[in-house]
């Protein structure tokens, strides 16, 4: 049985031992406690360029201190922390609800990097991963400023409102990765509510972006863009704290070609994961969901389909309504 006493978790296991001999009864109690340490989710290498990385991760604790060290081989047998720039970002709420994100610089290009975490709580300080296991990272190879046809690489700057539980209010310290998935590793990550960013609101620039190659990724219109939340503590099941949304991106009409400020571009409705095709992929993505409600952490509203609030039965007749259908949907 485990019990919370104000940050701390326990475990308690109780035995008896009892022998009656001669009417008299022996009764043996022994108590044993457990510290349970933290747990830490989702860790996730974004912002991957060619001098430097990100990591983020998630814990069910509010965070006090945290810190990643790196190494150089896979084994862990020559760190290079003290020879580069980590640092934390100092973001209003993020520690609380349980959300870092550590950046690493001073990195060669094309490189192979390993590193684990530490994470300092209440009930002391977690490294992950746990085994003593490092996670690799590649650095990118190069920026480049035109494609193979000599064109210029202009990728827009993507403004996403992240709103809260109700709909309305925004969750600052939470953190939103943009990705897409057909194109890039690795994700770019920005905070709610980051100094500059308009209130329950982040700017993602795609310039950041990098192919599997390791070169400057060219984002086109209609390509697929992964988005992804983390809500930390302000849910209090931490795994439906993630809560995953996909779109298109937009035209880019701008002349001569510049980066701009755009929205995301929505998809059609049944086409829940965006990929031009009403298929078995997105009745799952709806059952992921299913039995949510609007004002619940595991609430999204692209699986609502009939938007009535909930996630339900109804949702998932609505996408079986089209299904095998593909773009352009009447």
């Amino acid at each position: 049985m485990q019990q919370r006493i104000g940050n701390l978790f326990f475990k308690k296991s109780t035995c008896f031992l009892q022998n009656i001999t001669s009417a008299v009864v022996f009764l043996g109690f022994c108590l044993t406690t457990e510290l349970i340490e933290a747990e830490v989710y989702e860790t996730t290498v974004s912002d991957v360029t060619t001098k430097a990385f990100s990591v983020v991760w998630v814990s069910d604790e509010a965070v006090t201190e945290a810190n990643v060290r790196v190494y150089s081989d896979s084994a862990g047998l020559f760190e290079i922390t003290p020879s580069i720039v980590v640092s934390s970002l100092d973001v209003p709420f993020a520690h609380d609800i349980g959300i870092v994100k550590i950046d690493v610089g001073g990195l060669d290009a094309t490189t192979h990097y390993y590193f684990h975490t530490e994470t300092s709580s209440a009930s002391g300080t977690v490294t992950q991963p746990s085994d003593g296991s490092l996670i690799p990272v590649t650095t990118a190879v190069r920026v480049r400023r035109a494609n193979d046809l000599d064109q210029p690489i202009v990728n827009d700057l993507i403004h996403y409102e992240a709103f809260g539980l109700n709909g309305v209010g925004a969750l600052p310290g939470s953190v939103v990765f943009f990705s897409v998935p057909s194109i890039s590793p690795y994700p770019i990550s920005s905070f709610v509510g980051e100094t500059g960013f308009p209130i329950g609101s982040t700017i993602n620039d795609l310039n950041n972006l990098f192919d599997s190659s390791g070169l400057s990724a060219e984002i086109d219109e209609d390509d697929i863009i992964l988005i992804t939340e983390m809500r930390g503590l302000y849910c209090t099941d931490l795994v439906g704290q993630k809560m995953m949304r996909y779109a298109k991106m937009p035209g880019h009409d701008e002349t001569p070609i510049i980066s701009a400020l755009e929205q995301a571009v929505g998809c059609f409705e049944a086409d829940t994961i965006c990929d031009r095709a009403v298929n078995v992929l997105d009745v799952q993505f709806v059952l992921n969901g299913f039995g949510y409600a609007s004002g619940e952490c595991g609430y999204n509203p692209q699986l609502d389909v009939i938007s009535d609030n909930a996630i339900n039965v109804l949702d998932v007749q609505k996408v079986l309504n089209h299904f095998d259908e593909v773009e352009p949907f009447e």
